[in-house]
């Protein structure tokens, strides 16, 4: 049996169409592990640094946009790929702005799959280049001319994004809402400015250790062992004491961490050590006046 002259057209007419569904369900796929990772696996510290560093105090915000943004691009590119460029072309120029603002730390990883795996963001940097490049000869081409827009693949991306951000929500805990210490949250934020005019038994804080041991008149250090301003407040403090008492609430370094231990000297005093198995989200170092019992000052050490 013979094929016809119109036959083989259309095929050779379909090759291009074909290969581009196929290269945007990968890219969707590989923005799909991207969100799985970050959603069962990450936490807000393991966004990169730079991202950290513009926008302090709103890490979960930002990690939470993260994972709904990825979710959302990643169901919408697999249901509908003519859809989907626009999501993912999005998503790939501010994943390349972000990695690009971090230049000095390319071989760091970017954390872009939580931390199940550990990626050097140059390696990111490249895949995610690539993929933009190959979406924009796709779409100029017009091989998706051919491609249906299927709508209802908008609305089940947005259900599986918030299906995803209310599930990190939920795994997560802001220290002043926690209240099992039976079942510990993956990653918990504390917030010491939230803390000023409260008792300290009524703050975050005393979710998870019991304040009432707690000098009533005392300065509270909060320090990560691995935060070198940490090592350098805690020195001075050890050196020239200025007469009040002190107690070193220690955030426990993440089990991979490859920080060295750079806090070598402490000043006396009471010292904890919350939760190891939580993912502490706090910069360091910060220090909590409390008087009569009352929360009146904090003071952050770092820029």
């Amino acid at each position: 049996m013979q094929t016809s002259g119109k036959d083989r057209t259309d095929s050779s007419h379909r090759r291009p169409e074909r290969a581009a569904v196929i290269t945007i369900r990968v890219i969707g796929l590989y923005v799909l592990a991207g969100a799985l990772g970050k959603a069962f696996w990450g936490a807000p510290s393991d966004l990169p640094a730079v991202l950290l560093r513009a926008a302090p105090g709103r890490a979960e915000e930002m990690f939470l946009s993260a994972v709904g943004a990825e979710l959302f691009a990643a169901v919408v590119a697999l249901i509908a790929p003519r859809a989907g460029f626009w999501p993912l072309g999005c998503l790939m120029l501010a994943f390349i702005t972000v990695l690009l603002g971090q230049s000095g730390e390319l071989g760091a990883p970017c954390g872009c799959f939580g931390a199940v795996a550990i990626v050097p963001a140059w390696v990111i940097l490249c895949v995610d280049a690539l993929a933009l490049a190959g979406l924009f000869v796709m779409q100029y081409s017009g091989s998706l001319c051919g491609q249906p827009w299927r709508p209802w693949g908008l609305a089940a991306g947005v259900l599986v994004a918030a299906a995803g951000v209310v599930y990190v929500r939920a795994d997560a805990a802001h220290a002043g809402d926690w209240r099992s210490p039976d079942t510990l949250p993956r990653f918990a934020v504390l917030h010491p400015p939230d803390w000023v005019g409260k008792p300290l038994r009524r703050t975050g804080l005393a979710r998870w250790v019991d304040t009432s041991e707690f000098p009533e008149d005392a300065t509270l250090i909060l320090y990560f062992e691995t935060c070198q301003q940490c090592a350098t407040h805690l020195r001075e403090l050890a050196e020239d004491p200025g007469g009040t008492d002190y107690v070193l609430i220690q955030l426990p370094t993440p089990p991979r961490s490859r920080q060295p231990i750079r806090v070598k000297k402490l000043p006396d005093g009471m010292h904890l050590t919350l939760p190891g198995q939580v993912r502490w989200q706090v910069r360091t170092p910060w220090d909590v006046i409390v008087e009569d019992g009352k929360v009146v000052e904090v003071v952050k050490g770092f820029e």
